[in-house]
């Protein structure tokens, strides 16, 4: 039987290297990474050795505003599971360059969807939204819930905002069978200063695994005041990357939905 295959776009960044690592170790499944030609990578040390050499990981160059590049990966990459990392994710760049965060983080979606529908594949995907989306959250709305509102405050937030609601519309319209999830802070080995916040690390095992059964989970809340909490990456990967993947077969859970990373997190 032939082993399952990942595509995980963005899987140079700090996220996605781990990810890679994660599923290399847990998993039977082939790898495959799109990258842009001029990213670095320096995040796939541990696993440079085994790229494009037959051994389950290699990487294929795409950009997701080039609608050409993206159906060549997804055509070439034939997934099983779509793990939509790549984005352009630094809020502050946002700010000076909305037009183009919007064009990469939205319209880019819309080519890797409209990819696999062309192509007339069937994926579980999972898109890494963000907990920037809630925005302006009251005091009376903490804990963060998945159903309190979206008030975004940032030109990238708003992008996640749409993201995520793409998720859904496309969920809702074509069945496709899509996993949103809204990351709270973390920080990994890999992270550039500007995403890292050491004293806030709050490491702890997740209790959400496509290799065991769905579950309810409340975790104690470990600090009613915060609005956000900051992970450590290596142990938030295993919530972002594969939250209820035998779930989400089931039509009627098209477009789930899954706050990683926070505390007292309710799985839909």
């Amino acid at each position: 039987m032939a082993r399952s295959r990942a595509l995980i776009t963005g899987i140079t960044g700090m996220v996605g290297s781990h990810l890679a690592e994660y599923l290399l170790k847990h998993t039977d499944w082939d790898v495959i990474g799109m990258c842009r030609w001029r990213s670095p990578l320096d995040n796939l040390v541990n696993v440079a050795g085994r790229i494009n050499s037959g051994d389950r990981i290699s990487l294929l160059y795409g950009d997701l505003r080039d609608t050409m590049s993206i159906q060549h990966v997804v055509s070439t990459a034939k997934p099983d599971y779509v793990f939509h990392l790549a984005a352009q994710s630094f809020v502050p760049t946002s700010w000076s360059a909305p037009a183009e965060t919007f064009h990469v983080n939205a319209t880019g979606q819309i080519h890797l969807f409209e990819a696999i529908r062309a192509l007339g594949m069937d994926p579980v995907i999972q898109l890494a939204c963000s907990s920037e989306e809630y925005g302006m959250v009251y005091p009376d709305e903490v804990p963060i819930k998945e159903t309190t509102p979206l008030r975004p405050l940032s030109p990238y937030a708003v992008s996640k905002v749409a993201q995520d609601y793409l998720g859904y519309q496309y969920a809702m319209s074509y069945g496709m069978n899509i996993v949103r999830t809204r990351g709270f802070k973390f920080a990994n080995d890999w992270s550039p200063p500007i995403f890292s916040w050491p004293e806030a690390m709050v490491p702890y095992e997740f209790a959400c695994s496509a290799l065991r059964p769905l579950a309810l989970v409340t975790r104690p809340f470990r600090d009613a005041a915060k609005r956000r909490e900051r992970e450590h990456e290596p142990e938030l990967r295993r919530e972002v990357a594969i939250p209820g993947l035998e779930v989400i077969h089931q039509p009627a859970n098209h477009g789930w939905i899954h706050d990683a990373g926070r505390s007292n997190a309710l799985l839909r």
